[in-house]
């Protein structure tokens, strides 16, 4: 690693250590593909103002079971991710592990996916990857807009 790079790692780990807080409403926006919604939430960091951070809210609008993934960036580095019933499959590389059930992701070693069998709505979802990623929501809960499934008649 370089001089730059470990200052910029340190920098990270001591993001995630603080609190980031978010005020305002949800504004759920259609992500380029129609199952597909996503919040962007710009945070602030007080202890650290000049590092841009936000956190992304996906979630599918069909899918069942519900697929929702969490995560959190600092400038364009993924640096905590949550995803809730995956469409794919995420390999460790150390382990060769393959994890197919929702997984958490976590700075430094963001290849390495840790599996989480619990089963929760989306609003649990985010209150457990706030309390993990030291994340405070001071505007009201909007869930995404999922549509109902129809089933083809034959």
């Amino acid at each position: 690693m370089t001089e730059e790079s470990d200052r910029d790692a340190r920098a990270i780990t001591d993001y995630l250590a603080e609190l980031k807080i978010y005020a305002g409403s949800y504004k759920w926006a259609d992500k380029g593909h129609k199952d597909y919604t996503e919040v962007i939430l710009p945070r602030t960091c007080r202890t650290m103002p000049e590092i841009n951070g936000n956190l992304i809210l996906t979630a599918h609008r069909t899918r069942i079971p519900q697929k929702f993934s969490f995560t959190l960036l600092v400038g364009s580095t993924r640096v905590a991710a949550l995803d809730v019933n995956p469409g794919g499959y995420h390999l460790n590389r150390s382990t060769l592990q393959i994890i197919r059930e929702t997984h958490w992701q976590w700075f430094p070693t963001m290849e390495e996916a840790i599996e989480d069998a619990r089963e929760f709505r989306h609003s649990a979802w985010l209150a457990e990857f706030c309390v993990r990623a030291r994340v405070e929501l001071n505007g009201p809960y909007q869930p995404p807009p999922l549509d109902e499934v129809q089933l083809d008649l034959l």
